[in-house]
């Protein structure tokens, strides 16, 4: 620690801007604070502020889905619970409006209804159609038997019947043409011998012509039956056989067309029926969701939206009367043994900032697959046997299967991941709790850019969230208490040449270039050139341009000419600014109201709710050397907070002081 040494005022010389005037030689020697350059520990630390929140929260989720196409707005909240409100596992939460579903219910029942009798009689033609389907195959096959039995009828009947028939007649009209042939060749004899007539041998003779006649008709008939008549009543009966083979081919085609058509009027009517069921059962959950009751026993805390929690757009509220939307969070139920804070980390210094590193351990997927394998478990229904047992099922399935799934996955949420390295380590103080310091580290930094609060909308900072690793039960703490969070970003402990920021001149244009007005040997405060490297909230370090042991002027304005456009670094209320005027707007709009703007060293520095505003006493933050954005606390890691403001900020009640 250096000695705080009090120069006093002596008769011959008059204090004048921080400089004291030697009378003998008239040499200005500058008597105001300075600051001994020397090696130190440059620890960057990032302290912001945030809100509890349990690290484990049963949420309460609005599952109503939305009614009007292209709106999120499910419904509207009938009656809810008080926040704060200590609940039972079973008790009532909250009561969402469920007019319109009920409504929609009725006229979706009489559809239900319509669309049953409608697949019942598409069911009842169905059979009606197998019926008559069987009558025409039945009839086409008879027709072919029949056709069948005809042909072998002719072949083996009729056809062999009037052959025999012809043979018998040929060989009686050959027997009879022998008998006439001789009773002819008789009468001529006896005709010659003068016993008969010539009329009687006529007659004789006649007959035996008509005999012959008649064999020749008769043999023609034997002829004409086997050469033409066979053939034409074959061919008109196979005709028929391949007739009616065709006639059954037809019928079996038709068959099918008309029981595919049949079929598909069933399967289109059942669809029908199976959608509009499973709409009326789709509403008559949507009804049961509007009722939601506690999981397990706790305390119900209302959701709060980022957005208007750091003062975005307005939200929808948790009261009767106000819209929710389909997946909301509407509240929770915390475990309050485990909470973290949900910060915000500036643009600048979020890529310092490290949460834990995971793998995935594909939890819900091997538990998926465990289940697949096992279907006789008794909490997981058999999706076949649940197919089976009626109309409307199959969609049921498809939505309970996603629903369990989205079940598993937050159930097992904690599961899927594990940790294989910790974030950095953190200090929590709440300010519930002033004298206590809970010991935490970073879980998770956001890689995308929280809202912007409409404040400083050209401000980007990211969600953090630091866990405390302390066990809370007992400690008392709620959900949203403020809190304060300093997480330790640099964990390099090599000391460095350093020295206060507020000592630092210099432009954005002199990139890492800078000025600092050094206590010479003679007294005097010279100027010198340095090139600065990494900094902090409090301090810079110094790479090139001092030695340890110089003293460096903490205050260069009172030793600064007038017009030179050298500033001060600490203090820029905007990104990219130096900071020219922030020592005096850090002093002089502070008081607590917010209207802050981050001056050099910040002592008096405004509350919460300015640009880059902090508590009282705190001291706004600084932007770095080279124009980092204001904004973000960093407090350096070089003394204890506190202490670090008695050391570089002089006594008002002194004339001069050093500080060495």
């Amino acid at each position: 620690m250096g000695v705080l040494a009090l120069l006093l005022l002596l008769g011959g010389g008059a204090v004048a801007g921080g400089f004291f005037l030697f009378g003998g030689g008239g040499v200005e020697a500058y008597t105001g604070p300075v600051w001994v350059a020397r090696r130190e520990p440059l620890r960057l630390t990032i302290i912001e502020r945030g809100a509890l929140e349990a690290t484990n929260n049963n949420d309460i989720v609005c599952r109503v889905k939305a009614t009007n196409r292209g709106s999120t707005q499910a419904t509207t909240i009938k009656w809810v619970i008080d926040d704060g409100t200590t609940v039972k596992k079973g008790d009532k939460l909250i009561e969402l409006d469920d007019s319109a579903l009920d409504k929609e219910l009725k006229d979706q029942q009489i559809k239900t209804e319509e669309a049953r009798s409608t697949a019942a009689a598409a069911r009842a033609q169905y059979q009606i159609t197998a019926s008559e389907n069987l009558i025409a195959l039945e009839k086409a096959k008879t027709d072919i038997n029949l056709a069948e039995l005809e042909l072998e009828k002719y072949k083996n009947g009729d056809y062999e019947l009037a052959k025999t028939d012809i043979k018998t007649r040929l060989e009686i009209a050959r027997s009879e043409l022998e008998q006439w042939r001789d009773k002819a060749n008789w009468s001529q004899r006896m005709l010659k011998k003068g016993y008969l007539s010539r009329t009687q041998a006529e007659a004789d003779r006649n007959r035996l012509e008509a005999a012959i006649l008649t064999v020749n008709k008769i043999e023609q008939e034997h002829s004409i039956l086997d050469k033409f008549t066979k053939t034409k009543m074959v061919e008109e009966l196979n005709s028929k056989v391949d007739t009616a083979n065709r006639e059954l081919k037809k019928v079996l085609i038709q068959n099918k067309a008309k029981l595919e058509q049949a079929e598909d009027l069933v399967r289109t009517k059942e669809s029908v029926y199976q959608k509009e069921n499973a709409r009326k059962v789709e509403i008559e959950g949507e009804i049961k969701k509007c009722v939601l009751y506690a999981p397990e026993d706790g305390v119900v805390v209302y959701v709060v939206p980022e957005s208007s929690r750091w003062g975005g757009s307005r939200s929808s509220m948790i009261a009767q009367g106000e819209p929710v939307s389909e997946g909301q969070k509407v509240m929770r139920i915390p475990n309050l043994k485990k909470m973290l804070v949900n910060t915000r980390v500036h643009e600048a210094l979020v890529s310092r900032v490290r949460g834990n590193d995971y793998v995935q351990t594909y939890f819900s997927e091997n538990v998926q697959a465990a289940l697949m394998v096992t279907p006789d478990l008794t909490f997981i229904p058999d999706p076949l046997a649940r197919l089976a047992t009626g109309a409307g099922h199959e969609e049921l399935v498809r939505q309970e299967s996603r629903s369990a799934d989205e079940m598993m996955r937050e159930r097992y949420r904690q599961r899927e991941y594990r940790v294989t390295r910790k974030g950095q380590h953190a200090l929590v103080r709440v300010d519930a709790f002033p004298t206590k310091l809970f010991q935490a580290h970073v879980k998770t930094v956001s890689t995308v850019a929280s809202q912007a609060d409409f404040l400083s909308s050209d401000v980007k900072v990211y969600q953090t969230m630091v866990v405390i690793d302390e066990d809370l039960e007992g400690f008392g703490l709620k959900p949203n208490m403020s809190a304060e969070v300093t997480i330790f970003a640099d964990q390099d402990t090599t000391p460095v040449l350093a020295v206060p920021l507020q000592a630092v001149l210099g432009t954005v244009s002199m990139a890492e270039k800078r000025q600092v007005f050094v206590v010479g040997p003679s007294g005097a405060a010279e100027s010198r050139a340095i090139v600065v490297g990494r900094s902090n909230e409090k301090m810079v370090e110094v790479l090139k341009g001092l030695a340890e042991g110089d003293r460096v002027v903490l205050n260069p304005r009172a030793v600064l000419n007038e017009k030179s456009k050298l500033r001060p670094a600490g203090g820029s209320n905007k990104r990219g600014a130096d900071g020219a005027d922030g020592a005096d707007s850090g002093k002089g709009k502070g008081k607590g109201k917010g209207k802050g703007k981050g001056g050099a060293g910040g002592m008096k520095g405004g509350a919460p709710g300015g640009k880059g505003g902090m508590p009282p006493g705190q001291g706004a933050p600084g932007g770095a050397p080279g124009g980092a954005p204001g904004g973000p606390r960093l407090q350096s890691a070089l003394w204890p907070r506190g202490e670090a403001l008695a050391r570089i900020e002089p006594s008002p009640n002194l004339s001069a002081t050093s500080i060495t």
